[in-house]
């Protein structure tokens, strides 16, 4: 927020719900200040489910002392901000309408199965995935499908130095994305630096 710049640097995802709830009610320095680290601290506490409490609201507080920015924003501010908060969880509800119905097909479509059976792979990577492939019998082996997302190998050589293998970069970026989102899916589920090599070995076949 530019009327609090170091508002930011109190949280580690400053639109979260609890952050949410202290922009919505306290959002400018004077406004904590007035509000006082009790008060803060109740709030913080009943926003987070027990999560968040006096530790954050002393962060706070010091951060309203320090601030350089604006100490009592303006009426019209005050009003865009909650305004961009309204919104902000108008669009999350969307999405989670959206990504419910895009699970239920996946749950019914066989393709959708046999996606999800590969670690790191869920419904949303495989309904964006089929999304963008389409149907994927019309694909002869699997290196067409990686041109298709831009990841294909080439060698970057000039005259006898023999250069380093590098991804083109080129190609459908979201199918790219959805190809490169598993390994990293992957990695979180497992709690090991595992790739997607790791987990399924070097069989072509597999490949």
């Amino acid at each position: 927020m530019d009327d609090f710049p170091e508002y930011d640097e109190v949280w580690e995802k400053v639109t979260g719900p609890t952050s949410r709830e202290v922009m919505r009610w306290i959002p400018f320095p004077t406004d904590i200040l007035e509000a006082g680290e009790e008060t803060l601290t109740k709030l913080l506490r009943e926003s987070s489910s027990g999560k968040e409490g006096t530790a954050r609201a002393v962060r706070l507080m010091e951060a309203a002392k320090q601030s350089i920015g604006v100490a009592e924003g303006s009426k019209s501010t005050r009003i865009r901000l909650l305004s961009l908060i309204d919104e902000l969880e108008f669009y999350e509800k969307k999405i989670v309408i959206v990504e419910d119905e895009m699970t239920a097909i996946m749950d019914n479509l066989e393709m959708g199965e046999l996606l999800q059976s590969m670690k790191g792979v869920g419904p949303i990577i495989s309904a964006v995935f089929l999304g963008e492939v389409g149907d994927v019998s019309r694909f002869d082996n699997w290196k067409q499908v990686r041109k298709l997302a831009g990841m294909n190998l080439v060698e970057q050589s000039s005259g006898q130095h023999k250069g380093k293998q590098k991804s083109v970069n080129e190609g459908d970026h979201i199918c790219g994305t959805c190809c490169f989102l598993p390994d990293r899916s992957a990695r979180c589920i497992t709690r090991k630096c595992e790739t997607i090599t790791d987990i399924y070995g070097n069989d072509k076949k597999i490949r």
